[in-house]
């Protein structure tokens, strides 16, 4: 009786043991399971994070971008605005000589005709920098 009441106790311990060593196999495919998941989503992470880097860059780039054209148009405002001074004095100078020209028209051809000169070389810088001026607003526009 001895003999069958050890041989019941070996056969309880290994059933026991059997038990836990199937636990240990079920915990083992779990954990092996829950590895293989956080792998993939580690991987997902990672190329999530590339393509935010990605997209990031871009974005940077695209500020830069921008940040060099609002640069540009305000240096183009200045200009246009200097322009816009330089034709007001330009537009007064022409107008002040328009005045002496009709102010002194008794005097001498030749007097007439430098004057006449000179008002029309005013004229074509006006002429000039209101074509440039156009062509840096219409630049600025574009931009």
């Amino acid at each position: 009786m001895n003999l069958e009441q050890e041989l019941q106790e070996s056969k309880d311990r290994n059933n026991v043991a059997e038990g836990r060593l199937a636990a240990t196999r079920r915990n083992l495919e779990q954990l092996q399971r829950q590895a293989m998941n956080d792998l993939l989503a580690r991987n997902r992470l990672e190329m999530e994070n590339k393509s935010l880097k990605a997209e990031m860059v871009d974005a940077q780039k695209k500020l830069d971008d921008y940040l060099s054209v609002k640069e540009q148009n305000r240096d183009l405002g200045d200009q246009v605005k200097s322009f816009e001074q330089k034709i007001k004095q330009y537009l007064a100078i022409v107008e002040d000589t328009a005045n002496k020209a009709n102010a002194s028209e008794e005097k001498v051809t030749t007097e007439r005709a430098a004057k006449e000169a000179m008002e029309n070389r005013y004229k074509a810088q006006i002429s000039e920098q209101m074509a440039e001026i156009a062509g840096l607003k219409s630049h600025r526009e574009e931009l």
